[in-house]
C-alpha cells in the first residue's frame, strides 16, 4: 500500500453531473482545504469521469481523484490505460483508477452486452491495462488500480491481483469481512452514504429513496443478505434497519461515529456520499464542513 495515490483519511464521492464543471472544481478545492484526501467520480452516463478527473486534478494541488468505479464494458482496457497514465503524468501521480463489472441489470438488460465470468473478466482486463504500451514521459509510479468488489470472490481477487478494493454500500460489519478477505496488505476504501439531519424520519425517507435502485439489483441483494438482512428487509423500499445500516443518518457526530467504525473494522479510506433530505439523489454540499470537522480527528 505504498503508492502515493492511495488515499487514507476521508474522501468525497457523488454523481456530480448536475453541477457545472466550475462548480465541481470549486467543490474540489473547498474539500481539499477542509482536509478531505480524495474525490471519487462515478461512471453513470453523465460527464465522462476520465475527462472530468483531469479537470479536477488541474484545479487542485494535493487531492487524489479516483473513479469509483469505471464501467469496463464501456471502454477498452488500452484506452483506459492511456487515459490513466495521462492523468497520472499531468498530476504528479494523484490519479487512482477504480474499475468494476457494474451490474447485470444494466449490462445485459439496458446495454444488451454480456455479463459473465466476473473474476476472469476483471483480471484479464487488468492484465491488458498493465500490458498497454506507454510512450509518454516516464511515470515514477503507475496509477494504482483498485477493484469495485462486493462479494468474497471479487474481494479475494482484489487482494491478489489489484492494489485493493473499494466496496460500496456496506455496513462496518462487512468492512471487517472485506478486510479479512482482501488481506492485510491491500488498500481498502469503503463508500458510506450520509444524511446530515436532525429529523430522523426524514432521513429514513431520504435513505429509502437513495437505495431504491440498489434494492432491485441482484448483486446488492446478495450483499445485504450476507449482512444478515432478510427478504422482508429488502421489501417495500427497505426496512428501517437496512436503511440505517447503509445510510448514516443524524448529526455530524453520529456520522463521524459511523466513519470511525469503518476505520476500526480495517478501512484505510472512507468515502462519504452526502445526500440531501428533500432531494436524495442530489449532493448535500452543506455537509462537507461539519462532517469534516467531526471526522478528521478519527481518521488521523
Amino acid at each position: 500500500m505504498s503508492n502515493s495515490a492511495l488515499p487514507t483519511g476521508i474522501g468525497l464521492g457523488f454523481r456530480f453531473d448536475h453541477l457545472t464543471v466550475d462548480e465541481t472544481q470549486g467543490l474540489a478545492r473547498h474539500s481539499e482545504q477542509l482536509g478531505y484526501q480524495a474525490i471519487w467520480l462515478t461512471d453513470s452516463f453523465g460527464r465522462d469521469p476520465l475527462i472530468h478527473a483531469g479537470q479536477l486534478l488541474g484545479a487542485t494541488n494535493s487531492l487524489t481523484v479516483g473513479t469509483a468505479v469505471l464501467n469496463i464494458h464501456l471502454r477498452t482496457p488500452e484506452s483506459v490505460a492511456s487515459a490513466a497514465n495521462t492523468l497520472a503524468d499531468q498530476s504528479d501521480g494523484r490519479f487512482l483508477l477504480g474499475i468494476g463489472m457494474s451490474h447485470p441489470e444494466l449490462i445485459e438488460d439496458a446495454l444488451k452486452l454480456t455479463y459473465s465470468s466476473p473474476i476472469e473478466t476483471m483480471t484479464q482486463y487488468l492484465a491488458a491495462i498493465q500490458a498497454t504500451l506507454w510512450f509518454g514521459p516516464a511515470i515514477t509510479e503507475p496509477p494504482p488500480v483498485v477493484l469495485g468488489a462486493l462479494g468474497p470472490r471479487m474481494l479475494r481477487a482484489a487482494g491478489e491481483h489489484f492494489a485493493g478494493a473499494i466496496p460500496v454500500q456496506i455496513p462496518p460489519s462487512l468492512t471487517l469481512r472485506a478486510r479479512e478477505t482482501v488481506g492485510p496488505q491491500a488498500w481498502l476504501g469503503v463508500k458510506q452514504y450520509v444524511c446530515l439531519t436532525p429529523d430522523h424520519a426524514a432521513g429514513l425517507d431520504a435513505a429509502r429513496a437513495r437505495l431504491a435502485g440498489s434494492l432491485g439489483m441482484r448483486n446488492y441483494q446478495r450483499l445485504f443478505r450476507s449482512a444478515g438482512f432478510t427478504d422482508e428487509d429488502l421489501a417495500d423500499g427497505g426496512s428501517n434497519e437496512l436503511c440505517e445500516a447503509i445510510v448514516a443518518i443524524g448529526s455530524s457526530g453520529a456520522i463521524a461515529e459511523r466513519i470511525g467504525e469503518h476505520f476500526e473494522a480495517g478501512a484505510d479510506h472512507v468515502v462519504i456520499e452526502p445526500i440531501q433530505v428533500n432531494e436524495p439523489h442530489l449532493l448535500d454540499a452543506s455537509a462537507f464542513e461539519p462532517v469534516a470537522a467531526a471526522a478528521l480527528h478519527i481518521s488521523q
